[in-house]
Order: structure tokens, then C-alpha cells, then sequence
């Protein structure tokens, strides 16, 4: 399968401004998220991004500059237009610019349930470290059930910030910031009006869920890591992590 790897990032993040630049040992996050998917050798990897801030960062062939977009989703997709790339990729993974920290081995795995011809997006989960992450908004959570005929994949029912209340039916799980579409799936996903839970939540997979669309899940081993800034303290945490490994 033709894959590529989008990063989408923009400057004026609400929760933490300018975060896409923000040292960590003394490389800016964006261009740390960049190496890290670009020594994989899995895809070539793009920055999709709003600010020459960020662009300056890369050369010519890695970035490509867009304007507003609602969400990351959305930058991605843009960003294809713009390089009038559709036809040249089977499968695009989005991986937030905010995750400095991802096993990049994953990756490989996420691409594994393409082989099935009615898959269109699949991501990933993780076991949950502790269940007070369930009430933290800043967390993602994902609401999956097995799919009954690959037992070793698992289907996103819905998509919390904040979980009240369990349902025994299902499984909760940490939601990782990666995405993988069929190139033409993305496109569809362009073409529908976000959704009232995506605005309300600001989780834009809910935009895929709410038109009726699948969404598949893979599980990280536990000894997988994945580290998502979202808070001052999210980028602390990043910081001892790196020292201490």
C-alpha cells in the first residue's frame, strides 16, 4: 500500500499556545514529532502547517503551508489537495503534532487492517494506566467492543473526554492521537459539516462516527509508549521521561 505520514500543526493552539515549539531537550516539539516518524522508514512524512514559524523548520519537500482549518483532520486532507496528491496514496496516517513520544512500531501494525477491503479509518488504543484518567478531559477516552469476526481488533463505539458512567458492554480505553484513512475516506470526511458532539468535545473523529462510519482500533502492548502534550505539565512529564530513558 502507498502510505504517507501528515503531521498537522498550527501555531495558536487554545490550550497551550505555540506549543508546536516548544523545546524539549532543545529541539522544538514539532520537529522532534518529525524525526522520530521520518527514522521509522515506514512512509515519507509531511508537516502540514499555518505558520512559517513551524515551516522554516523543514525543508521544501517536507511541509506544506495551508490555511484555516477546523481540525487537524482537515489540515491533513488540505494538504493533499493543495499538493494535488489523492491519487498517489492508498493510505494517509495523521499523527498529532503533539506526540513527541510514540513507539513508531505501531504504525506498522495500523496499517495491517487495510488488507480488509471495507476498513476506511482504523487507530489506536491502549489500556487505561489509571482509572482516574477516566474524569480527566484532557485524556481521550475511547468506548470499543471487540469486532466479532477479527477478535483481535476492536471497534470505537464513541469517543469521551469525560466518562461518568461504565457501561459493562463496552471497554474504555486511552485513545492514542493517530488516525489512518483510505485516501478516499479522508476525502469523504472533508466533505461533511463537523458534527454537533465534534464541536462540543473538540474530538473531530466523532465527525466520522456521527455520519455513520466505522472506525476500527488497534491495541498497543503495554510496553509500547505513547506521550501526548496537551497541558504545561503534559510537556514536564515528556521532559523527565526523555532524561530518565
Amino acid at each position: 500500500m502507498r502510505t504517507l505520514i501528515v503531521i498537522p500543526a498550527r501555531l495558536k493552539s487554545k490550550r497551550f499556545p505555540e506549543k508546536s515549539l516548544a523545546q524539549i531537550q532543545g529541539i522544538p516539539m514539532i520537529q522532534r514529532v518529525f524525526n522520530n516518524l521520518q527514522n521509522s522508514h515506514i512512509a515519507p512524512v509531511w508537516v502540514a502547517y499555518d505558520d512559517d514559524r513551524i515551516g522554516n523548520l523543514f525543508s521544501e519537500s517536507q511541509r506544506v503551508k495551508t490555511g484555516e482549518c477546523f481540525t487537524g483532520t482537515d489540515r491533513v486532507a488540505q494538504a493533499i489537495d493543495i499538493k494535488n496528491a489523492w491519487n498517489q496514496f492508498d493510505i494517509v496516517i495523521n499523527v498529532q503534532g503533539d506526540t513527541p513520544v510514540i513507539d513508531t512500531q505501531i504504525l506498522f501494525e495500523l496499517l495491517v487492517p487495510f488488507s480488509f477491503s471495507h476498513v476506511s479509518m482504523v487507530t489506536i488504543v491502549s489500556e487505561l494506566e489509571d482509572q482516574k484518567l477516566l474524569s480527566s478531559p484532557s485524556k481521550v477516552k475511547a468506548v470499543c467492543s471487540k469486532c466479532p469476526d477479527f477478535p483481535e481488533y476492536w471497534k470505537c463505539h464513541d469517543f469521551s473526554r469525560v466518562v461518568e458512567t461504565l457501561d459493562s458492554s463496552f471497554s474504555y480505553f486511552s485513545h492514542w492521537g493517530v488516525y489512518a484513512f483510505r485516501t478516499s475516506a479522508l476525502k469523504s470526511f472533508t466533505t461533511y459539516a463537523p458534527s454537533f458532539r465534534e464541536q462540543s468535545l473538540a474530538l473531530e473523529q466523532l465527525r466520522f462516527l456521527d455520519q455513520g462510519h466505522s472506525i476500527w482500533a488497534i491495541k498497543a502492548p503495554k510496553n509500547m509508549t505513547y506521550m501526548c502534550v496537551d497541558t504545561q505539565e503534559d510537556l514536564k512529564a515528556v521532559q523527565i521521561f526523555l532524561e530518565n530513558r
